[in-house]
């Protein structure tokens, strides 16, 4: 976790928008897990795929097979993995959860906490918005 004096200077340093954003979303814990998953992934020849029901990014929408995986951990909030085998398209199906922990309320319980990063636009489309009755969480 990052205090927001160190991230706002990545973002102060950062020559584009582009490595701006990257900044911003490099001090994410779970946007840093995903992109060293990927990297792993495609070095063993696996595709690895952050995927939501209605993402921000269109990238991470989820298929019809993958929506199978984010009903079950909804209809099963203790299951730790999902899994099934495609014969048809020959592949195999693996699937763990993302859950939301007290860490994550660092910015997503409070749309300001983006702002004070100096993600203006981000802080607009921020998944925060639907957690706003969560209370804001102490400045570090």
């Amino acid at each position: 976790m990052y205090s927001t004096d160190k991230v706002r200077s990545w973002v102060a340093e950062a020559g584009t928008k582009e490595a701006r954003k990257d900044m911003i979303l490099s001090a994410v814990p779970v946007v840093t897990a995903w992109r060293t998953a990927q990297a792993k992934a495609e070095g063993a020849g696996f595709t690895f795929k952050p995927i939501r029901e209605k993402p921000h990014n269109a990238d991470h929408t989820a298929s019809e097979t993958e929506m199978r995986a984010i009903r079950h951990f909804r209809n099963h909030p203790d299951a730790k993995e999902y899994s099934f085998v495609d014969e048809e398209a020959n592949a195999v199906g693996y699937f763990r959860p993302v859950r939301l922990g007290e860490v994550c309320r660092n910015c997503h319980g409070d749309l300001n906490a983006l702002r004070r990063f100096g993600a203006d636009r981000m802080a607009r489309t921020s998944p925060a918005t639907p957690w706003r009755r969560w209370p804001t969480p102490p400045r570090r």
